[in-house]
């Protein structure tokens, strides 16, 4: 445990050696290489600078190669910057563009220099040197140039094309197309053509153009057919707004699953009011079928309206999902009799039933995931012992930050 206890306090939780850099560059390599060729155990560099010999081995290998291949090259003879046109033979656009200045191999030129370079002429084409050769000659970067004339406010001299649009120009200029559009559109007999179709009878009168233009060019100028911006299936029952303003308006209802080591897979039932969002009813059990479904609602009305029995919860709703307990014919029945309307969520669509959801993950992020049950009974205390928790100490940032209980009691007398 000592041993294990200095390794954590000289390197962290990995275990690093202080000092020892996390990525090796190529300078720490060739210093580690170094020592290996000075003969050095590659044991003990191992162990030092936690690196596999392995990996040591492929430092060394190519280091060797690297030098053995620079070792190969030729010598190439040192061309003077100065020299004369005449001498260098038919390639020497880039010993004129220094223009006898005299500078040493391997010196970075000066930006300044580079950009007087470019106003002049090359003898033997007529035309000014590229930004291009006098960067290279000039050993200094393009965006060092640029930078200097931006700040100097010159226009670069070599910079002699306006502007434009890269790559071929087309047939058509925009201007043009859009008349040809407007007559495609104009000589349709339907009137919520999009810009497919549109390109597709522009190819029938020889106009080859992209959709994508074509698409452009429509939306720019208001030629695109109107589109409905509606909910793809219908209007919005709910306006967009699931809470409700008091308790006991609507409940919603949900289920979830979790694992046992005696009894395998389980379900959990829960019934939490829309308003305060407190667990008004929750039910484990081995089978999830339409009567451990009920059970939630059933505990729900029994603690809120004041018993169990016929039309004794009017006026309260209740959000499902589309499952088969939830449409099964005893679930609907049931609450019917009790008074409660069915107010399903749309298909697709888990924001409809977003409270219940919400705490169906505050459930397994808080007690589910950081439990391993053995068994259903077991299971049922914890979760019943996190809910009474939930429901006396769980904060609502919408209501002031209070626990659900105190916002009901505060929120049912507020209403009566």
């Amino acid at each position: 445990m000592s041993r294990r206890t200095d390794e954590q306090d000289g390197a962290g939780r990995l275990g690093r050696p202080a000092g020892l850099p996390k990525r090796w560059s190529a300078q720490r390599k060739v210093e580690v290489v170094l020592r290996l060729l000075r003969g050095e155990d590659i044991g003990e560099v191992s162990r030092e600078i936690r690196v596999a010999p392995p990996e040591l081995e492929r430092w060394r290998r190519e280091f060797l190669e690297g030098g053995q291949q620079g070792l190969k090259k030729k010598n190439r003879p040192r061309r003077r910057a100065d020299a004369d046109p005449g001498e260098a033979g038919g390639d020497d656009d880039a010993g004129r563009v220094a223009g006898g200045a005299s500078r040493k191999k391997g010196v970075r030129g000066r930006a300044e220099e580079a950009l007087e370079a470019l106003g002049r002429v090359s003898p033997a084409t007529r035309r000014r040197y590229p930004l291009t050769m006098v960067c290279e000659t000039w050993r200094v970067a393009r965006s060092s140039v640029y930078a200097l004339r931006t700040r100097l406010g010159e226009p670069l001299q070599a910079d002699r094309r306006q502007p434009g649009k890269r790559g071929p120009k087309t047939a058509l200029s925009d201007e043009e197309l859009v008349e040809e559009i407007r007559t495609v559109l104009k000589a349709s007999p339907f009137l919520g053509e999009g810009h497919r179709k549109v390109k597709a009878r522009l190819a029938a009168r020889g106009i080859r153009v992209g959709k994508n233009r074509v698409l452009r060019l429509m939306r720019l100028h208001g030629l695109l057919a109107p589109v409905r911006r509606g909910h793809p299936r219908g209007d919005r029952t709910h306006s967009g707004r699931i809470r409700t303003e008091r308790p006991d308006e609507l409940w919603g209802t949900d289920a979830s699953r979790f694992w046992t080591k005696a009894e395998g897979w389980c379900w959990f039932f829960a019934a939490v009011d829309h308003c305060a969002s407190d667990v008004v009813g929750w039910h484990v059990a081995k089978k999830g079928d339409r009567w451990a479904a009920l059970e939630p609602v059933r505990q729900g009305v029994r603690a809120h309206m004041g018993g169990f029995g016929k039309a004794v919860a009017l006026g309260l709703g209740l959000r499902h999902d589309w499952g088969s307990q939830y449409r099964a014919r005893q679930f609907q029945a049931e609450i019917q009799w009790l008074g409660i309307r069915s107010t399903p969520a749309y298909v697709g669509e888990p924001e409809c039933n977003g409270v219940a959801e919400r705490f169906i993950r505050t459930l397994k992020e808080e007690c589910i995931y950081l439990h391993d049950f053995e068994t259903l009974e077991e299971a049922r205390e914890v979760i019943g012992t996190f809910i009474e928790r939930y429901n006396n100490g769980w904060l609502l940032q919408r209501h002031g930050y209070m626990t659900p209980a105190r916002a009901r009691e505060k929120l049912s007398r507020k209403a009566a």
